[in-house]
């Protein structure tokens, strides 16, 4: 089988388009220093192929539209790919309850989305993650979690977008779309569904197995002592780098499953990671994984980002309060510390203020959100709330636009009529 070898790389700011034989390529970005992603448009003197994948541009989309002209192909993720609440050691009740609950929001995500888009045609992209890992297989067929596949967003939106005339297709790989004649080709030869899912993924994960027993023993020999030494000089080297460490009121734990005893405490306000036995702490982080997932960062197989996308850990936070900043002390390497910290800072002093109507009241907020930026004059009104368009956080008008599951809050007041 031949190879593509790539001859030459472009670079493209956001918005910018690179022309072709007979169109443009252009490139739509975000980066907030904890996300970076990007959506792509591809489009010619007739037709014109919208991929968000995962990219967070939602409130771009109707300038986009606008821009470029009808989009007959649309393409945006559907599923969940974040480790919360995957990750956390929640209560079956209370894990199902944010599996639901996110499912929702993703899924009127995507229905907003369309109704600004407008497309000939919506392709389901980018979930439900296939997990082959022996000990993840089992999230494949949970009831309830935030992996939902393509027929339950094709039943969501049939029901919600009535007046909209927009075919979701249920795609198997190799498939093809001639958009000119609206025709399809299926060449998959095999359509995986619910009846068939289960058998399809286990014959798929086992031709794997092989590759995740090797990839255990090959760090099979390294001592949890070392691993620990390591850990401790990479977590201050972030700490040093970390300008606004003192906000950190929780320390974060984090041991390995086969040496639970052995731990690293993380005092953020003092810089400081201490050596204990185990949790002493009320209010607190704390995250469990396996040595040797630790010792592929250190060999360089994996960044810090590509861990924690690996959904091989275990979460508990108590509040159950989520902390940007943790997550991007997690998240981020080294030297990417003061940039993040930075840009946090920028998106806090950033002041505009819009004023919105929720309920019958008018109220005054900060027009961007300060969990990444998003732009809330394109937020989702219910009640007496705001969603943000990217990543849908709630924040509560009559509580000075306090958000629901962090400590961050957009300053909302009602405004007195003249």
């Amino acid at each position: 089988m031949g190879h593509y070898e790539c001859k030459q790389l472009v670079s493209l700011a956001d918005g910018e388009g690179l022309p072709f034989a007979d169109g443009i390529i252009k490139l739509y970005m975000i980066d907030t220093e904890i996300n970076r992603d990007s959506a792509i448009l591809v489009k010619t003197a007739e037709h014109a192929f919208l991929n968000l994948n995962d990219c967070k541009l939602m409130e771009r989309l109707p300038a986009i539209v606008e821009q470029e002209g009808p989009i007959q192909v649309y393409a945006a993720q559907f599923s969940g790919a974040i480790w919360h609440p995957t990750c956390y050691d929640y209560p079956k009740s209370k894990y199902e309850k944010i599996s639901k609950a996110k499912v929702r929001s993703k899924f009127e995500a995507v229905a907003r989305s369309l109704e600004a888009v407008r497309p000939q045609f919506y392709l389901p992209s980018a979930g439900p993650a296939c997990f082959l890992d022996p000990g993840l297989i089992h999230l494949n067929f949970e009831k309830n979690n935030i992996f939902p596949h393509t027929p339950q967003v094709m039943a969501f939106l049939k029901k919600r977008l009535k007046k909209l005339q927009v075919e979701v297709p249920n795609l198997m790989p190799g498939d093809i779309l001639d958009v000119p004649s609206g025709q399809w080709l299926h060449r998959s030869g095999q359509v995986v569904d619910e009846t068939n899912l289960e058998s399809y993924v286990q014959e798929y994960a086992a031709l794997y197995a092989g590759l995740f027993e090797a990839r255990r023993k090959r760090y099979a020999h390294v001592q949890v002592e070392d691993t620990l030494v390591k850990l401790k000089h990479a977590f201050q080297s972030k700490l040093d780098h970390m300008t606004l460490h003192q906000r950190v009121t929780v320390p974060l734990y984090f041991r390995f499953r086969n040496a639970p005893d052995q731990m690293l405490k993380i005092d953020f306000p003092a810089k400081t990671i201490e050596r204990v036995g185990d949790i002493s702490d009320t209010n607190y982080y704390s995250i469990t994984t396996d040595s040797w997932e630790i010792e592929r960062i250190f060999d360089g197989t994996l960044t810090w980002e590509d861990f924690m996308l690996s959904f091989r850990m275990r979460f508990n936070r108590e509040p159950d309060i989520f902390s940007t900043l943790i997550h991007g002390f997690l998240t981020m390497e080294a030297e990417d510390m003061t940039w993040f910290c930075e840009k946090l800072l920028a998106l806090e002093t950033n002041q505009e203020r819009i004023v919105i109507e929720a309920g019958g009241t008018r109220y005054a907020i900060n027009r961007f959100c300060p969990h990444e930026g998003g732009d809330l004059s394109q937020g989702w009104v219910a009640g007496k709330t705001i969603m943000c368009p990217r990543h849908r956080w709630i924040f509560d008008l009559e509580q000075g636009g306090q958000c629901n599951t962090s400590n961050c809050t957009i300053h909302a007041f009602a405004l007195e009529e003249d």
